[in-house]
């Protein structure tokens, strides 16, 4: 890189993956890779569904199987593996939580990544950030060397979705257009990508009202999710993720379900406290109000989660953990102490 990154830490821009291919001849290419020369990271539920594939079977380097959110302690013991191994290629297949702990773990720009998703909405294929737990508490990190080398979007991996992993893992992506949108970062280059995504959500959206059944819709979801991914990657995101981040690891609910949980709250606030979503109509024709009730349909039949925590859980230590998460500070309205209780009191 020709500056240091933390030079470039304020500095308005946009970052990409360096190679991006599309569909089963994209995978092919992936498979005609000596499996000897790669450190393959894997999730669980993939891994489960193709035992009988050879490639993913194949004597890899490294091979993690993976089902939970990166921890420090995983990250430093595959870091180690890693360097010791000296493989070509880093190669993560499955969600965000995999794509993130590749990331982490790879360590060294002279080592070509490769990712392969097969979930939608976390948008990790394209984004700079990475996101762990250390002792209970989840962190971030960002850097350019996290944006893969190539990455492999192949849809029919997302054909065994049920339509709860669907909508989830969905909203997670328009979180991050709504929110990067209105980043106290976002640019217009940024907010063309996350304006697009939503007008392709909202597309989306009007055709289940209008009956049309979700599967039809889940490769919309999903380059959506690709944009929306490619504007929080440069810009950040807001409230609803700083709210995730601190009560999602304590409460036991996973990212896309916290994520989700926080939402409308922190869409309802910023629309009360600023006027910042008026940019969504002069852009796209699309008044906020539309958007969020084509929303609210898409999440209507889902079970709402608790929060569950413990009994002598600080409630206000909490909210102010909430003010010092980095992705507080991108928010548009910066809520009070009593403002945060007062959502976070609503989901237990």
């Amino acid at each position: 890189m020709i500056f240091e990154e933390k030079k470039l830490s304020f500095v308005h821009k946009v970052l990409f993956p360096k190679t991006m291919l599309f569909g089963e001849k994209g995978e092919a290419l992936l498979k005609t890779l000596y499996t000897g020369q790669i450190y393959l990271f894997i999730s669980e539920s993939f891994y489960k569904t193709h035992l009988n594939d050879s490639w993913i079977n194949g004597k890899f380097l490294g091979k993690v199987v993976y089902s939970k959110e990166p921890t420090k302690e995983d990250i430093d013991d595959f870091a180690k593996e890693i360097k010791k191994a000296k493989p070509r290629f880093v190669t993560a297949i499955g969600g965000g939580s995999v794509m993130d702990l590749a990331k982490l773990s790879r360590g060294r720009e002279n080592i070509t990544f490769i990712v392969m998703p097969t979930t939608l909405g976390s948008g990790a294929e394209v984004s700079q950030h990475a996101v762990f737990t250390d002792k209970g508490a989840k962190k971030s990190l960002s850097s350019a060397l996290f944006l893969p080398d190539l990455v492999i979007v192949n849809p029919k991996h997302f054909d065994s979705l049920t339509r709860e992993q669907i909508v989830l893992q969905s909203i997670d992506g328009v979180a991050h257009a709504l929110e990067s949108l209105v980043s106290k970062m976002s640019h217009q280059f940024s907010d063309d990508f996350a304006l697009r995504a939503i007008q392709i959500f909202h597309c989306s959206f009007r055709d289940l009202q209008a009956g049309k059944d979700i599967r039809d819709e889940v490769s919309n979801f999903h380059r959506a999710s690709i944009l929306s991914g490619l504007a929080q990657s440069s810009v950040g995101v807001g409230l609803a993720h700083a709210l995730a981040h601190v009560l999602g690891p304590l409460a036991g609910i996973p990212h896309a379900e916290a994520v989700a949980m926080f939402l409308f709250d922190v869409l309802e606030i910023n629309l009360r406290q600023t006027g910042v979503y008026k940019k969504m109509y002069s852009a796209t024709g699309i008044s906020f109000e539309d958007f969020l009730d084509g929303l609210r349909f898409f999440y209507q039949k889902m079970e709402p989660r608790r929060l569950v925590l413990k009994k002598d859980q600080d409630i206000k230590e909490l909210a102010q953990k909430v003010r010092r998460e980095v992705n507080f500070f991108t928010n548009p309205y910066l809520p009070n102490i009593s403002e945060i209780i007062g959502i976070i009191e609503k989901h237990l």
